[in-house]
């Protein structure tokens, strides 16, 4: 499973528009995209560079981003 950062343009009607950054994970046979994760691109690459040093299986991801937080 290899995991990269993904940034994202939004809009709420409360904020405006903003920068996101989001969580591709993709393997052979997988591919999952979780937006609107992060809105710091630091923040982002390292949680992102966690995940693929520690070989994050794709059935932890979820859990994992709300453990992070």
């Amino acid at each position: 499973m290899i995991y990269k950062t993904i940034k994202e343009r939004k809009y709420l009607f409360e904020v405006g528009n903003y920068i996101t950054y989001g969580i591709v994970a993709q393997d052979e046979k997988q591919y999952i995209k979780v937006s609107d994760v992060f809105l710091n691109k630091k923040d982002a690459d390292k949680f992102v560079s966690i995940c693929n040093n520690n070989s994050l299986s794709l059935i932890h991801l979820y859990d994992v981003i709300e453990d992070y937080m």
